[in-house]
């Protein structure tokens, strides 16, 4: 997976897995149970001492979930009523397919008392056990496949990963200033089975993805089919692949907004404009406002260094045409300033250029901000870089890219 592998850590609190599951249950409180004998009526509970926990195998969520009760036999002097709490221990086990698609099978595996039945009238006549038998049965009967369905309805599993993947990896705006858009195709999901820990199921996660960083919309609309896969052997350095392309006029507009006031040489630099362009050797023309009037233009042949990951620039010439007499004669100066400036500042270390965007992405909220994503990663390089004719293109290298995902 060397390449395109970005490592997404999904943590879920346990508080949402339990939340769900009781809430759908606490829709049959006041449901009566009706026997031979009683009638024993689920109560809406307000224990929240519960337990969620992955199985043995990794491949089911067990959930321990309280249920109060209360019972009572219509019987004259004969009637009979008590309260009641059980434990219920449901394993919903899970699996997700090549496609995406994904089931789900609830199953009731055993209980036990919280609360042994205290009679508040009467005497009870039947077995603690006849009472929770009863509960168990309708458990079984009317409550956990309804589980399965609820699943089923509330998450589409694709459509949810397409939904969030076009709204924040197609033609996503990362950044305004310069404008930066984030595009990823997925190719591969490859995932780990769910672990547990005292507050949280997590779920680790490799994207298989191609990424692009571009300054203008893309446009593209991909054929979104990935596979995914279980794999609990996957590695834990992540090394992620990204191609970048700026357009020359857009570099040209960060030019200016970087230098324009700037003191070099002991002058403030006033610009009004800034083109680029790439001929034999790449061309910088800028319209001079300070500290004189007239048009600058710097050549150069970047050279990329690839075992410092920086550019250099070789043959640098700048040359001012002044606009009146007067500041040609000024002219050479200002040539000579600008010329020493740009070999002061060279070879540029890519990576310290690029560091303070790649490494500081603001955190992005999803699913009305119910989920938090936060991208991270330990370091950069550029592996190779391209003057094109209209614009620049290279490549980046990151490593331990990894994606924080919490609910």
């Amino acid at each position: 997976m060397d390449g395109n592998n970005t490592h997404f850590n999904l943590r879920f609190s346990k508080e949402i897995i339990y939340q769900f599951i009781n809430d759908y249950i606490q829709q049959y409180s006041q449901h009566k149970i009706v026997t031979e004998s009683y009638e024993i009526t689920l109560k809406k509970t307000n224990n929240t001492d519960f337990k969620i926990h992955t199985s043995d195998c990794s491949s089911s969520i067990i959930a321990e979930l309280p249920i109060d009760f209360i019972f009572y036999r219509k019987a004259g002097l004969f009637s009979v009523e008590g309260e009641g709490a059980i434990s219920v221990s449901i394993e919903i086990a899970y699996d997700i397919k090549e496609n995406l698609d994904y089931t789900t099978k609830s199953t009731l595996l055993d209980y036990k008392w919280l609360q042994k039945p205290i009679v508040h009238l009467g005497t009870l006549t039947i077995p603690f056990e006849t009472l929770s038998d009863y509960i168990i049965h309708f458990m079984k009967d009317n409550i956990l496949s309804k589980i399965d369905t609820a699943i089923k309805e509330n998450l589409n599993l694709k459509a949810l990963i397409i939904n969030q993947w076009q709204q924040y990896a197609t033609d996503f705006l990362v950044y305004t200033n310069p404008k930066v858009y984030f595009n990823a195709i997925l190719n591969k999901i490859i995932s780990r089975h769910l672990k547990s820990d005292k507050t949280h199921l997590t779920l680790d996660i490799h994207f298989d993805i191609d990424i692009k960083f571009s300054d203008k919309p893309t446009g593209i609309i991909q054929d979104f089919n990935p596979v995914f896969v279980w794999d609990d052997n996957q590695p834990d350095n992540d090394c992620q692949r990204a191609e970048a392309v700026f357009s020359y006029n857009s570099i040209a507009d960060i030019l200016l907004k970087n230098i324009d006031g700037k003191d070099i040489g002991g002058k403030n630099i006033r610009l009004d404009s800034v083109h680029i362009r790439k001929t034999d050797m790449l061309e910088i023309k800028a319209n001079l406002l300070e500290p004189i009037d007239g048009i600058i233009t710097i050549t150069g042949r970047p050279d990329f260094i690839q075992s410092t990951h920086s550019i250099d620039v070789k043959n640098v010439d700048v040359n001012v045409q002044a606009n009146n007499v007067i500041y040609k004669l000024a002219s050479p100066l200002i040539e000579s300033a600008i010329r020493k400036k740009i070999l002061e500042n060279t070879p540029v270390d890519l990576t310290k250029l690029l560091d303070p965007y790649l490494k500081n992405i603001p955190v992005i909220q999803v699913l009305s901000n119910r989920i938090s994503l936060l991208p991270s990663m330990s370091k950069t390089r550029v592996e190779a870089i391209e003057f094109g004719n209209n614009s620049l293109s290279f490549s980046i290298i990151i490593q331990n890219m990894e994606v924080n995902i919490t609910a």
